[in-house]
């Protein structure tokens, strides 16, 4: 199984965030970085991210995807200070920079383990619209 970054595409924020669909890659992680954008205002993913935790995934497709397939492991992570930290640690590796993903890895190896289920599941169930 690939790192985490290479499928999942997720903003650790306060729960009630708001993803657009800016057509980036769902492999960029955006761990923490509140920035504001005009669109995230919108009513298109007002209710996104708050049914399962602090993560928040983009586009907004992948994100109604994770929440109706994958709400119980992104809750878990969510839950998890560890994965949320290494989701962090995570969010500027790019995909192809395996020692990016071993640093964190090695870093926070118990977030890592949690952050496992929701990459698996999101491999299982929505790789259409989160990769």
């Amino acid at each position: 199984m690939g790192s985490a970054n290479s499928c999942i595409g997720a903003k650790v924020g306060s729960g009630a965030g708001n993803p657009t669909d800016d057509g980036g890659s769902a492999s960029n992680l955006d761990a923490g970085d509140e920035g504001s954008n005009d669109e995230a205002s919108s009513n298109d993913g007002a209710s996104l991210g708050q049914s399962c935790g602090l993560l928040v995934f983009q586009p907004i497709a992948c994100e109604t995807c994770i929440e109706n397939g994958c709400c119980d492991q992104t809750q878990m992570c969510s839950a998890d200070p560890d994965c949320t930290l290494y989701l962090q640690c995570l969010s500027p590796c790019k995909p192809s920079d395996t020692k990016c993903a071993s640093d964190c890895q090695m870093s926070y190896p118990l977030g890592f383990n949690t952050s496992r289920a929701i990459e698996q599941c999101i491999q299982d169930k929505c790789s259409a619209a989160c990769l």
